[in-house]
């Protein structure tokens, strides 16, 4: 009798021991896509910023250099490059992501200075449709303009996916910027 709840109390010891086990697992592969997805969110986020950067800097991105802009000059094709990079170190892929930039258009009638028309424009500026890399430029973004720079990524999750069936997790950065490159100086618009 004694020999069998001895047996009893190993066996269940043994039992506590693996479920104990599979949860630490589960528990442990959650914690590393947390912290993966963590440090993706953060490359993503320093990958919008410095994009929102040129941006700003150049008035936008255009698929040739601007008369009189100096030198350094990214163009769309170039800049859509570092953008490559850049999410690649950051560990997405290419079809994992897609940058937007809304901006306010501005008609100014030329009799009289004022600004007649303004409305909120999205363009997409890199975007994977049907395998292949689509880029496109942006409008001249003139002094002053403000614009948003948003990229959406896809996290596949790395261990998760296998334990709990996790479909893809959406991820989102955006960061403000204001043009500071005046394309027309014949013609300034006041400041105030």
């Amino acid at each position: 009798m004694l020999n069998a709840i001895k047996r009893k109390k190993q066996g269940v010891l043994t039992m506590t021991a693996a479920i104990g086990l599979l949860i630490a697992m589960f528990l442990l592969a959650a914690l590393v896509d947390l912290m993966i997805m963590g440090n993706r969110y953060m490359s993503l986020h320093d990958t919008t910023k410095e994009l929102a950067r040129t941006i700003a800097v150049q008035g936008g991105s255009l698929t040739t250099k601007p008369e009189g802009y100096p030198n350094n000059y990214y163009d769309t094709v170039m800049l859509s490059k570092l953008v490559d990079n850049s999410m690649k170190i950051g560990g997405f892929r290419d079809q994992d992501y897609k940058v937007t930039i809304t901006y306010t258009k501005y008609e100014t009638d030329p009799g009289t200075g004022r600004v007649t028309n303004d409305y909120s424009y999205k363009r997409t500026f890199i975007d994977y449709t049907g395998g292949a890399q689509v880029i496109t430029p942006t409008d001249k973004i003139d002094y002053l303009n403000d614009f948003t720079v948003t990229i959406e990524a896809q996290y596949n999750w790395a261990f998760s996916k296998y334990i709990f069936g996790q479909r893809p997790a959406y991820l989102k950065a955006s960061a403000p910027g204001v043009s500071e490159w005046k394309y027309d100086y014949d013609r300034w618009d006041s400041e105030t």
